[in-house]
């Protein structure tokens, strides 16, 4: 991928791209994220990690833990319409055969959290839609 490619792209600018190639300036969070989504890969593979151990994967497993612990007693929060908590669940899904794990740990456990508030809101054909989307979807890949 060249240097404009990766800057379209991103929606970075080329001098930026440039700069932090050549290591004159060091690219924000919200940056190595785009690059890492312009060109398919985890963004854990652009950072560098004096403490492999800790990275933004094991900082998110707090909040991860809590998501899951707390679907019988979801906070308050908004919740989508069913069709875009589909469309979110597949992309999570996508992020998982992708090993996108940064991302994965970043956004589930507030979708786990709205998935878990829209299944208590719901009734009837579409609170078993909901348990279809939340599980079959994460579970198993996309046909």
């Amino acid at each position: 991928m060249t240097q404009q490619h990766l800057a379209d792209a991103s929606g970075a600018s080329l001098g930026a791209v440039r700069k932090i190639e050549r290591g004159e300036r060091s690219p924000s969070e919200a940056m190595v994220d785009a690059f890492a989504e312009a060109m398919g890969i985890d963004s854990s593979r652009l950072r560098h990690t004096p403490n492999p151990a800790r990275t933004p994967v094991h900082d998110a497993l707090p909040l991860l833990s809590a998501g899951i612990a707390a679907y019988d007693v979801p906070d308050d929060g908004p919740i989508r319409p069913l069709r875009d908590l589909r469309t979110a669940v597949n992309e999570a899904s996508r992020w998982r055969l992708a090993a996108q794990y940064t991302r994965i740990a970043r956004k589930l456990p507030e979708l786990l959290a709205e998935l878990a508030r829209a299944y208590h809101a719901a009734y009837g054909s579409d609170r078993a839609e909901l348990l279809r989307t939340s599980t079959v979807r994460t579970i198993s890949p996309p046909a």
